[in-house]
């Protein structure tokens, strides 16, 4: 273990620090903050986000987006149905029973271009529901890989700093000793950092 220093903090952040730190130690507890300040490049003075909740602010601005136009489309089936398809049907029936009349409102009721209109507007609107979809799974697979990559480097990086020559000491045959401190520190911080 290096060196002690003391710091001089305020009596508000000593209470935040020794909720966050836990079981650990002040020293441990801000060298996770620091390294973690290095791993992800955030600047706690710029207050930046982290990576994965801009990720998860798209994921869920894209949804918002994608069940509104869901929603839409829902309506405008409705629409349809109540004022186009009840109509067709009902003069179906009449045609079948012999009531059918010819008259200018039966006639408005089959117009084909508004149909094809319909039609096509339904499927670019399927078309781009799909095209949503695969940006949200790409979008959480980029979350998980984000996550996963990012829990392992830090452990990377923990082992190699509790393991280098420098914290370790040798015995009388060359070998490097690992204390039961640092063992006990490397197992602490592994499980930290994987939330175990």
């Amino acid at each position: 273990m290096g060196d002690l220093k003391s710091i001089k903090i305020d009596s508000e952040v000593k209470k935040r620090l020794d909720f966050q730190k836990k079981r650990s130690t002040y020293s441990v507890c801000i060298e996770q903050m620091l390294d973690y300040f290095e791993m992800t490049g955030i600047e706690p003075k710029l207050g930046q986000t982290p990576p994965a909740a801009i990720i998860n602010k798209a994921i869920g601005e894209t949804s918002a987006a994608l069940y509104k136009r869901m929603d839409d489309v829902i309506k405008i089936l409705r629409n349809i149905e109540t004022t186009k398809i009840d109509v067709i049907l009902h003069d179906l029936e009449d045609l079948k029973s012999g009531e059918f009349s010819n008259t200018p409102e039966v006639v408005e009721n089959f117009d084909q271009d508004e149909i094809y209109r319909l039609i096509q507007l339904n499927e670019t609107l399927a078309k781009n529901a799909k095209d949503k979809e695969n940006v949200i799974q790409k979008l959480q697979v980029d979350i998980v890989y984000l996550k996963k990559n990012t829990n392992i480097q830090t452990i990377i990086e923990t082992v190699e700093e509790l393991l280098s020559e420098n914290n370790l000491s040798i015995d009388t045959k060359g070998n490097l000793v690992l204390p039961r401190e640092y063992r006990d520190l490397l197992i602490e911080k592994i499980k930290t950092i994987s939330n175990v």
